[in-house]
């Protein structure tokens, strides 16, 4: 094969890439049209029972740091980090809610084949390099599957495992500012913790919102009318 033709062929084929692109696009963005809005009070009960398990984790722990940074602000280091101790105890006491509710949303994926394609889970949510590394793993792969469906639930089985991270390293960022409550980047570290926390949840909630829209679809008999496969 000449460099000629090889320059062709891959020119060719990156046109045929661009093509499907546009066409699969188009496609998602009509689904997108159709599924918007499309929830039943039953479904919009599940998304809101979620969404509430996150405002609570999101609200206790704000509440611990806030008080915390106070207690730090007054020179009471160590108040500070006794503090944070019991708030990092607190939410690991509601964390199997928040994850149950996630492993039942991946099972639920198998009960539908169409499902609106997904934002990747966003890198810049997160703070915590370690965090930031694997939902950038999780970019790249969400780009490789083939379907929505597939799709969501990569995002629902990594929200699930970056939550968990960020809680153990939390805990772990909470033992080391009791060693040392008055060093800084120690606190930065828990502090940008708290947050990661919470931007699992809303990856979470972003998921089952369109999870539970296809599921509705299906209830509603409107799946019949969608293109296969997207």
């Amino acid at each position: 094969m000449t460099i000629e033709t090889f320059a062709l062929l891959a020119i060719l084929l990156l046109v045929f890439v661009c093509v499907v692109s546009i066409v699969d696009r188009q496609r998602q963005a009509d689904l997108q049209r159709a599924m918007d809005g499309l929830l039943t009070r039953r479904g919009q009960a599940v998304v809101d029972d979620l969404a509430e398990t996150v405002d609570d984790n999101k609200y206790l722990l704000g509440r611990y740091l806030g008080m915390a940074q106070a207690l730090r602000h007054d020179g009471q280091h160590r108040e500070a980090a006794a503090r944070m101790t019991v708030g990092c105890a607190a939410i690991e006491g509601l964390a199997p809610d928040f994850l149950t509710a996630v492993r039942s949303l991946r099972q639920l994926t198998r009960a539908v084949s169409v499902i609106v394609s997904p934002e990747p889970i966003s890198v810049r949510a997160f703070r915590a390099y370690e965090l930031r590394s694997v939902a950038g793993v999780g970019h790249v792969l969400h780009h490789l599957l083939l379907t929505g469906r597939q799709q969501v639930a990569l995002r629902l089985h990594l929200v699930g495992s970056l939550f968990r991270l960020a809680l153990r390293f939390l805990r772990r960022a909470t033992t080391r500012v009791t060693r040392r409550p008055e060093h800084a980047p120690a606190w930065m570290r828990v502090s940008a913790l708290v947050a990661d926390l919470g931007a699992a949840g809303d990856e979470a909630v972003i998921a089952a919102r369109q999870l539970v829209q296809a599921l509705d679809a299906v209830e509603l008999g409107l799946d019949a009318r969608r293109p296969a496969g997207s």
